[in-house]
């Protein structure tokens, strides 16, 4: 196999992986939280339904005057 080959196979692999993450990304469900209140917020609850909630890990919470942008699991 000759560099050039093994160059442009390199490189084929390497736009399919790219490709392949910006699918997975687009599928990926986002929102941002704006805590505006005095307190830190450490627990939210999410509905796609508005029928059931589940709780959404905030992990150690999102402090007064703070934004964050919070990545919806499948699993919530």
């Amino acid at each position: 196999m000759t560099i050039s080959t093994c160059i442009r196979n390199s490189l084929l692999c390497a736009a399919f992986g790219f490709m392949t993450v910006q699918a997975y990304a687009a599928d990926e469900w986002h929102f941002v939280v704006a805590n505006k209140t005095d307190s830190r917020i450490v627990n939210l609850q999410v509905s796609e339904d508005k029928s059931e909630w589940g709780d959404f890990d905030v992990g150690s919470g999102i402090g007064p005057g703070k934004t964050a942008t919070m990545i919806w699991d499948h699993s919530t």
